[in-house]
């Protein structure tokens, strides 16, 4: 998880992402990120612990995944969203984010 990434596209689940498809990352709220040490990030207001970026803005708990796709690095990362008004069902969409450096 350590390192820098950036957004490289938004998705409604892990498998809708192919590498053979445009990507488009328009309308990220994250676009980059840098994963430090002790939990902590490039941005103040995001803090990070396992599998979990808090967004202390957005009061978020956001589920991240990283996997790895034809030996490149992508963390899959929860946009938010969540609200009672969302519909039975309702999944938060994903960002997907291809690590810069380690």
């Amino acid at each position: 998880m350590l390192g820098a990434w950036r957004t490289v596209d938004v998705v409604k689940s892990i498998d809708e992402f192919t590498l053979d498809k445009k990507t488009n990352a328009r309308g990220a709220r994250i676009t980059a990120i840098t994963f430090q040490d002790n939990g902590r990030t490039d941005d103040m207001m995001r803090l990070w612990s396992g599998d979990v970026l808090m967004d202390l803005t957005r009061y978020e708990a956001l589920k991240m995944v990283v996997k790895a796709i034809d030996g490149e690095d992508y963390l899959f990362v929860e946009s938010g969203g969540f609200s009672t008004r969302n519909p039975k069902g309702w999944q938060s969409p994903l960002y997907v984010m291809k690590r810069r450096t380690k």
